[in-house]
């Protein structure tokens, strides 16, 4: 779910529950993976790219494919509310 890192606040202006934490990526960032997403010159016209927030997300999700197929990696993250 696309949150703002700064205020935690949500797209619907709720604040960002902890418990979903793991789940939560910066609207900055989840941007900055789109904007490199339709730049890239990618072999197959529909990808798929995890972008997370957390180490436990990096974990369950193959963020790493998504930091070297696009260069992504996102600045907040979310930690602080684990």
């Amino acid at each position: 779910m696309p949150c703002d890192g700064l205020t935690e606040v949500d797209a619907s202006g709720q604040k960002t529950l902890r418990e979903y934490a793991p789940g939560l990526i910066d609207t900055s960032d989840f941007g900055e993976a789109c904007r490199l997403a339709i730049e890239a010159d990618l072999p197959r016209p529909f990808e798929v790219f995890h972008t997370v927030a957390t180490q436990e997300a990096r974990e369950r999700f193959d963020a790493d494919r998504t930091e070297a197929l696009l260069g992504f990696r996102p600045k907040e993250d979310f930690q602080r509310l684990l």
